[in-house]
């Protein structure tokens, strides 16, 4: 009985320095904002074909479509079964995951109007919510799959 290729080990590693991050701070999350939010994320075809185009995995055997891991506040986009590619998610004060901590222990900084001097808010009792584009490198077997954000990917990319 002959077998195929055994599968490659995909091995990422990231570097968060350079990691493109927004956070929304609101006051609360709605009732139903989550299934809503994950429902449109899941619905929506285009964040698997950016995937696909920003880590170009042709030359991987073993490699599939890029997909969705879902929790109860939030989802990230996997690449090649372990590469977040995209994470979107509450960051809870009492959860020692991601940088939900450093967020709340940090003194944020926004511009308020009419000068745009920057003051300080305070985010205790406040939702945070994280958007994250990670900065990975994924290698399997000597080859690597290089994930650069810039912008002329995203002004290349034909999605539709």
């Amino acid at each position: 009985m002959a077998t195929g290729p055994s599968p490659q080990p995909v091995r990422p590693s990231s570097n968060p320095a350079v990691a493109v991050i927004r956070l929304y701070i609101m006051s609360y999350f709605p009732c139903g904002f989550w299934p809503r939010i994950i429902t449109r994320f899941l619905g929506d075809e285009t964040f698997g074909k950016l995937a696909e185009f920003l880590y170009d995995t042709s030359g991987i055997p073993s490699s599939s479509s890029p997909s969705w891991r879902c929790w109860q506040t939030g989802l990230e986009l996997l690449v090649l079964g372990r590469t977040v590619a995209l994470r979107v998610n509450e960051c809870l004060a009492d959860v020692d995951a991601h940088w939900s901590r450093m967020y709340r222990a940090a003194q944020l900084m926004v511009p308020q109007e009419p000068d745009f001097n920057f003051s300080s808010i305070d985010i205790s009792g406040m939702s945070v919510l994280e958007v994250i584009v990670p900065n990975d490198v994924v290698s399997a077997e000597g080859m690597f799959v290089l994930f650069l954000l810039t912008v002329e990917h995203f002004k290349s990319c034909k999605l539709h």
